[in-house]
């Protein structure tokens, strides 16, 4: 009986400044079980010594290929390089330097590919790891506990709840990608949502309940994702969510009612920004995160959450202060008591997992 050839799998992994976190990587991509990998290490244009640890990886192994941009391009110019023009193998990979594959996850990944030939995207969970390599990786499943989601299911998730997986659990079918092309240099900060949203225009997606890499928090994404950046996050999706509607939806009429619904949900959890901010002293977020809520809420004056937002406006910082007991720093604003940015130092130590898993029939 002839042997089936093994899946064929390109990472891409660009790099800047992230040598120490090389080797870690590397390895990960480079002990995946049941497939042939190819890596390619793209350097932009990095001024640590990126350049030492990439060529060593490579001259270690000859799966490794090293390039170094001539020019600093970014994360999406870096990705189109790699993605669009180098990878030929079934399926691809774009794998932050700082990230890293968990055991059998590009085994587990073909295995969802194989069993139906329409599924052109899979996704599965990555484990939260800090600024230190982590030392017990997750058991290596042989098999995957996966489930097959329509496509049109999976991109109204992604309206409703925005990205759903961060990029380094994904692997796509090479050809479908180059199809579709490369990712959209527009949406500095979503535009892996927003490749993953056109994937699923396109057929059904694997999702994989396994843990299938990891993915890194620092300390500086931990407070910008919590603190600064709130406002932007949320132009940002909507901006995805609208490009996506207007340019790969024009056979899904459902989409234009689930980007109302995208409006809604961003534009009230503005207001409620907007109301931390008032806590915080923070007048000034308070008025762009109003402005941007009243631009985009479907029926503002509607919105429960926009109502209490006018109420602390009125209020005043001193009286909401005064009736919590304590006052809201700025560096709290855009974190609610229940959630991990309360404590962004115990949420980057502790060991926990993100991904969706939809809830089946």
């Amino acid at each position: 009986m002839l042997a089936t050839a093994r899946p064929s799998v390109d990472v891409v992994v660009p790099c800047y400044n992230y040598a120490h976190y090389l080797p870690f990587c590397v390895d990960s991509i480079l002990s995946q079980r049941d497939v042939n990998v190819r890596v390619l290490i793209v350097d932009d244009k990095s001024t640590d010594n990126t350049p030492e640890v990439g060529k060593a990886l490579a001259t270690a192994d000859s799966r490794v290929e090293y390039r170094r941009n001539e020019n600093n391009l970014g994360l999406i110019g870096t990705a189109n390089l790699g993605v669009i023009g180098w990878a030929r193998a079934d399926y691809v990979v774009l794998l932050s330097a700082d990230d890293a594959l968990t055991p059998g996850s590009l085994g587990r990944a073909a295995q969802v590919f194989a069993s139906n030939p329409e599924i052109g995207l899979v996704i599965g969970r990555c484990v939260l790891i800090g600024e230190t390599n982590p030392e017990l990786a997750p058991q290596d499943e042989p098999d995957a506990t996966w489930q097959l989601v329509d496509g049109k299911r999976a991109l109204e998730s992604f309206f409703a709840s925005g990205n759903v997986t961060p990029s380094p659990s994904v692997v796509a079918r090479t050809t479908l990608h180059h199809e579709l092309g490369g990712y959209n240099p527009k949406l500095r900060h979503t535009s892996d949502m927003e490749m993953w949203m056109r994937f699923a225009t396109r057929g059904p997606i694997g999702v994989i309940r396994d843990e299938q890499a990891f993915y890194r928090l620092h300390a500086s994404n931990m407070s910008e994702a919590f603190n600064k950046q709130a406002l932007r996050d949320r132009k940002e999706l909507l901006d995805t969510c609208e490009v996506v509607a207007a340019s790969w939806c024009a056979n899904i009429p459902a989409a234009q009612g689930w980007l109302v619904d995208a409006r809604r949900r961003l534009a009230d959890e503005a207001f409620w920004l907007a109301g931390r901010a008032i806590e915080a002293g923070d007048n000034t977020l308070s008025g762009l995160a109003a402005a941007f809520a009243m631009e985009h809420h479907p029926s503002p004056w509607t919105s429960a959450t926009a109502w209490r937002f006018r109420l602390k406006r009125l209020a005043g910082r001193k009286l909401l202060n005064t009736i919590r007991g304590r006052s809201l720093t700025r560096d709290a604003i855009d974190a609610p008591d229940n959630a991990v940015g309360a404590d962004a130092a115990a949420y980057r130590n502790r060991r926990g997992t993100v991904g969706w898993w939809p809830e089946t029939a």
